[in-house]
């Protein structure tokens, strides 16, 4: 095959002879050429829709996970609530209260989920300031002596909210805890009967005097018992040794005090009350 080239107005020409092996070895490159740059226009346009879809997931889990931490922290604080009012879950008994289950990708069901959720733990809330009231204005006609420290050692955590030391969430405290070195005396903040001695779940070695009828105090986190079930004891009686047992950070002393088997706030009890009966703690 000969190619002609004419420039300059057709004064002067230049001829190229192409075989037939090369005019096919030509065109097959220029079909290469074309094929591959519609190739990588497509791979590349693909590409962008695929990272722009990623982009998209990850947002949108993002912001559903987000909402469901949310929803998860005021589940935990409900049941914290429900726990310290000892209270069961009222469920359908209460309609616009009752606890529901969203799938991930359903935004909308989540939010309404979180308002449902805020609304409930405000009320219980609410409930529960009003309640602890009432326990110690009860609390103070049923038991109306003066408490005993029941150990040496200041107060490491108060009664009420907080941040749980072990879970690192928010969680109700439903007594107090005292700072004491493993192995201090334990004596029982007034007289009576202890009606439990044992292991229990995570208050751990756990003692419990009861008061007459309507009022006990419990003794957790024992590292030793030296009572018995059935055991009279006098106030500022040794009953035990601070420990670390159950579900603890350290050696201490958790201290509740409890009246018709809800908690209330053993710190106005013992403010007026006698220090522990022991001088000093005794060394581990």
């Amino acid at each position: 095959m000969q190619i002609i080239f004419v420039t300059h107005a057709g004064r002067r020409t230049q001829s190229v002879h192409l075989h037939r092996w090369q005019l096919s070895l030509l065109i097959g490159l220029l079909l290469l050429m074309m094929f591959g740059g519609s190739l990588f226009a497509w791979a590349a346009g693909d590409s962008n829709i695929t990272l722009l879809r990623r982009v998209v997931e990850i947002w949108d889990g993002t912001r559903n996970d987000a909402l469901a931490g949310k929803i998860g922290e005021l589940r935990a604080r409900i049941e914290s609530l429900e726990a310290a009012m000892d209270v069961q879950p009222r469920g359908d008994a209460e309609p616009g209260l009752r606890l529901q289950s969203f799938k991930a990708d359903s935004t909308q069901a989540q939010q309404f989920g979180l308002q449902e959720l805020a609304l409930r733990a405000g009320r219980l809330e609410n409930e529960m300031a009003h309640q602890l009231a009432r326990r110690e204005e009860v609390a103070r006609s049923v038991f109306d002596q003066s408490l005993a420290q029941p150990v040496i050692g200041g107060i490491s955590s108060g009664f009420g909210w907080r941040t749980h030391p072990v879970l690192g969430e928010l969680a109700f405290h439903r007594g107090i805890d005292f700072l004491a070195p493993a192995g201090a005396a334990v004596h029982a903040s007034a007289a009576g009967v202890v009606t439990f001695i044992g292991p229990a779940d995570t208050y751990g070695k756990l003692v419990v005097i009861s008061h007459g009828e309507r009022m006990q105090s419990r003794y957790a986190h024992l590292e030793g018992i030296e009572v018995t079930t059935g055991m009279v004891v006098t106030a500022g009686q040794r009953i035990g040794r601070v420990g670390s047992s159950g579900r603890t950070t350290g050696p201490h002393l958790h201290f509740e005090l409890v009246l018709d088997g809800r908690v209330v706030n053993p710190k106005p009890f013992l403010a007026g009350g006698r220090r522990a009966a022991s001088g000093h703690a005794p060394t581990a």
